[in-house]
């Protein structure tokens, strides 16, 4: 059975612009996507879509490719290289960012969605789900959900964890409420068997050159180990702080 490792993108800038210290460490410049792009490509590891899951007969390893909050440089600069290497993508913008400066319009929505690439939900405001009530998670889930069908015309099955927070009574509702799956930000390779309600992914920071990136496509043991204990310790972090603000 294929493996499945979704790398996880947020904002894309160019050489020499202003990176706001507040999101620096999830901001990488064009030319390390250009390196990573480039260094999938030369090792010859397909790139499927999300929709591909329970379709795919590749066997080995295989890439997804998500891109969370919408912001502009997903069509300015992530498009053209989704292009030139003929990849497909997941776009996951917040919904009330769009046409807002930064993010991407409407219009950019469906030129991307029109380019082959799936648009998927993030949200309606980006908060975090576990310190919401029920009903103030189900308006998130079911408002998103429903203006990104009206705009586009077309079911949004798929829904991206603002923080990649979330609870099973939180994911119990994502899935009443329509979704179909979820992805998170817990690291992790994921079974190509299309079972698997929520997937893994790596989220891809500032830092993570593309020598990192090809250590982990090769499966380098030590470097696998490194992010795993990673995942735990900030699965086992995000438990404590959620039992806290029970009492």
């Amino acid at each position: 059975m294929a493996s499945l490792l979704i790398l996880n993108y947020h904002r894309i800038t160019r050489e020499n612009e202003f990176i706001d210290p507040r999101y620096r460490s999830f901001t990488i410049q064009e030319s390390d996507l250009l390196k990573h792009f480039q260094l999938i490509h030369d090792l010859n590891i397909p790139v499927i879509d999300l929709s591909e899951l329970s379709n795919t007969s590749i066997s080995g390893l295989c890439v997804a490719i998500t891109f969370d909050d919408g912001h502009r440089s997903d069509v300015e600069i992530a498009l053209p290289l989704l292009k030139k290497f003929g990849f497909s993508a997941t776009f996951f913008p917040v919904v009330h960012h769009i046409n807002k400066e930064g993010y991407v319009s409407w219009e950019e929505i469906h030129l991307l969605n029109k380019e082959g690439h799936m648009i998927g939900s993030h949200g309606l405001t980006h908060r975090r789900m576990s310190k919401l009530t029920r009903d103030e998670v189900q308006h998130e889930l079911q408002a998103s959900k429903e203006v990104l069908e009206k705009e586009l015309e077309n079911p949004v099955g798929l829904f991206s964890f603002p923080y990649g927070d979330f609870t099973q009574d939180v994911l119990k509702l994502v899935l009443e409420t329509g979704y179909t799956q979820c992805v998170s930000t817990q690291f992790g390779f994921n079974e190509c068997s299309g079972n698997s309600t929520v997937l893994k992914r790596w989220n891809v920071k500032s830092t993570t050159s593309a020598r990192e990136l090809k250590r982990m496509l090769e499966g380098n043991f030590l470097t696998l180990v490194r992010y795993r204990l990673i995942a735990q310790l900030k699965s086992c972090f995000l438990r404590i702080q959620r039992n806290l603000t029970l009492f």
